[in-house]
């Protein structure tokens, strides 16, 4: 199978449309299978079979892509005469069975099915053999011979008579309209050497279902008549994708088309999986028709010779090859390539986008945890903190009821403290930030209204700078190192970039912006690609 397949592409390449298959059916078969897994069973491709027993196989699978088959046979296996010899052979061979006893025909349920089979599409040679027997034994009749000793062939006894049953086999003759004619192609007769005379043959084309239907006749002498031609019915209208081949150009871009990962020999198309490949699955399901995939393999999506017109790449396959039939692949329409070839409905809309590869943040500084604030707010919150911190000592020195007695056994101390030094004001307040109390607890309720004041804003601004600290954290930078062109074009920061050769995004800085990126474009750049693959290997390195 490897060989034919091989041979086929050859024959594929060399643009021949028109072949002819001389060999059994069984081989006829495989050649056509093998023909529709290349793209050579479209429309425009034409076969003649030269093999007699073509109807005995089962064609439906190559009847939908619109080639011309054409075989030839000796007789119709749907005439009343064949179904009655057939039906003659089947009821001896079922008589055989009965007398055997029920359980033989209990095991052979199997091979009777073969049979029904084989009656149902009788090969060539079983109708010879049935008519080549009734041809002997009338001739036999004819000779009238008496009954006589049988011969010993090992002691070199001589046949009977042989010269004359061979002459009357010779004049045995059947018209065409005889049923014996009728199975065997026309009249019967024969030549001085024994060959036939005067063979009729059945012209068929392959119809829809994988029917062989009657087309013509051919005869030695008169030569190919046409009856009538296959019925237009047959394949469907021009414009219809129905029961339809198609060659479907793909190229391997991750995730529109990729190569199909698996633990066994994969072929045809089930090598290929992606975003397109489902999408082809699904249309053709819808529509009806099926498809063959040819991979272009340099991955290019084809750009225009200014000089010769001509395009290369995947859009010139699709152009100069008849055998592609269409192109799936994630290719951007432009005004120049739809003056080229006819694209459908997009299935995404996109814009030139830039692959970039997101600058490195820094090591965060020794001082990171003050950047939720600015400058001047911790400015402003030291002097709240100091000025807060001033006015507790002031108010707590200044009430009475912060004046405490040290020793609660003596009724009368001869000297009472104050909490609220300079010292404990600060720390209580700092606690206070800090979320974390301290042993130092407000009497009076004057020093207890500061102190809440001082609670209810502390609690406020831990809440914003916890709020801050972990957005700034989470948040990358979001700064453009880009913001247009003319910066990308002037190179002002030393960034390398590239795109893919012969890409939309290529053509379209080589000609919009040229006088932008001009120098770029004359010499060769290493960040030119032309895979996307390398494109997205090289914006990570």
């Amino acid at each position: 199978m490897g060989t034919l397949r091989n041979l086929l592409l050859v024959l594929k390449k060399s643009g021949f449309t028109n072949f002819v298959v001389w060999c059994e059916a069984e081989c006829a078969v495989r050649v056509l299978d093998a023909a529709q897994r290349v793209g050579l069973l479209a429309e425009r491709h034409s076969y003649i079979v030269l093999a007699l027993d073509l109807h005995t196989q089962d064609l439906h699978d190559y009847s939908h892509g619109g080639a011309n088959v054409t075989a030839l046979r000796l007789f119709d296996p749907e005439a009343a005469e064949v179904v009655e010899v057939m039906a003659q052979w089947r009821d001896m061979y079922l008589e055989r069975l009965r007398a055997a006893g029920g359980a033989e025909l209990a095991e052979r349920a199997d091979e009777l099915a073969d049979v029904d089979r084989v009656m149902a599409a009788p090969p060539t040679a079983l109708l010879l053999a049935h008519l080549a027997t009734g041809l002997a034994a009338e001739a036999w009749h004819r000779l009238q011979l008496p009954a006589a000793a049988p011969a010993d062939c090992e002691a070199g006894a001589g046949a009977f008579h042989a010269d004359t049953l061979l002459n009357y086999l010779r004049s045995e003759e059947w018209n065409s309209e005889d049923g014996a004619g009728r199975l065997v192609g026309g009249a019967v007769s024969w030549e001085v050497d024994g060959g036939r005379r005067d063979v009729q043959l059945q012209v068929v084309e392959l119809a829809r279902g994988g029917r062989l239907q009657r087309a013509g006749l051919w005869a030695p002498r008169a030569g190919l008549a046409w009856s009538r031609r296959a019925a237009p019915a047959a394949l469907p209208p021009p414009d219809s994708m129905t029961n339809r081949t198609f060659t479907v150009l793909i190229a391997e871009n991750k995730p529109y088309v990729m190569h199909q990962e698996s633990t066994h020999r994969l072929s045809g198309n089930d090598r290929y999986e992606g975003f397109c490949i489902e999408l082809i699955d699904k249309l053709a399901k819808l529509l009806q028709f099926n498809y063959t995939f040819v991979e272009q393999d340099d991955g290019d999506y084809g750009t225009r010779d200014n000089v010769t017109g001509k395009w290369s790449g995947m859009l010139g396959r699709l152009i100069e090859d008849e055998n592609i039939d269409f192109a799936i692949t994630d290719l951007t329409i432009t005004a120049e390539r739809e003056r080229a070839v006819d694209f459908t409905t997009p299935f995404m809309n996109l814009g030139i986008s830039i692959l970039f590869r997101t600058p490195k943040q820094p090591e965060p500084a020794i001082f990171a945890f003050l950047l939720p604030f600015s400058n001047g707010v911790w400015l402003c919150l030291g002097f709240a903190y100091l000025g807060t911190s001033l006015i507790l000592y002031v108010v707590g020195r200044l009430c009475h009821e912060e004046w405490q007695n040290p020793y609660p056994c003596i009724e009368d101390p001869p000297a009472l403290e104050n909490q609220f030094t300079l010292a404990n004001a600060l720390w209580f307040n700092l606690g206070a930030v800090l979320l974390q109390g301290s042993e130092i607890a407000p009497v009076a309720y004057s020093t207890r209204a500061v102190a809440s004041v001082w609670w209810l804003f502390a609690l406020v601004i831990t809440s914003s700078y916890t709020a801050n600290l972990a957005t700034l954290l989470a948040t990358k930078s979001s700064d453009q190192v880009i913001n247009n062109v003319q910066e990308l074009a002037d190179n002002q920061l030393g960034i390398d970039y590239g795109a893919k050769y012969g890409g939309s995004t290529y053509t379209f800085f080589e000609v919009v912006y040229v006088f932008l990126i001009e120098p770029s474009y004359q010499k060769p750049s290493p960040f030119h690609c032309a895979t996307l693959k390398e494109e997205s290997r090289k914006a990570r390195k």
